[in-house]
């Protein structure tokens, strides 16, 4: 009889990441929200697909209508309602969405429109 060694660990284990200049490798443990993850082999910058990222919101966001209509909340109980369940299964969502889609990179974009006080000059 073949025994499987199937654990909670190999199910949700995180995907594997892939540079899509060069095909590499990506080291999973360096991905933070607005900070570029650097490529080991090509030294591209890369950050999350903003396209995935905007799906994957939305798809939280249909999630949590459905959740609040299932559970009978109408009119305006049900937009305050979505607003406040949004964030935590946006958040589930993301944990599953990770692992049913890879997550795809793009070249990374700094973010400069922010404010700069020139108070050293």
């Amino acid at each position: 009889m073949l025994r499987h060694n199937v654990t909670v660990r190999n199910l949700m284990k995180w995907p594997t990441l892939i540079c899509p200049f060069c095909h590499g490798r990506l080291p999973n443990e360096q991905v933070w929200p607005g900070r570029p993850l650097i490529c080991p082999i090509c030294s591209e910058k890369l950050q999350p697909e903003k396209r995935q990222l905007y799906l994957s919101g939305l798809i939280a966001l249909g999630l949590s209508i459905a959740a609040c209509y299932l559970f009978g909340v109408r009119g305006l109980r049900l937009v305050a309602a979505t607003i406040v369940l949004w964030f935590p299964i946006g958040v589930a969502w993301e944990f599953i969405f990770a692992r049913i889609v890879p997550p795809r990179f793009e070249r990374y974009e700094p973010h400069e429109k922010m404010i700069r006080l020139h108070l050293n000059e």
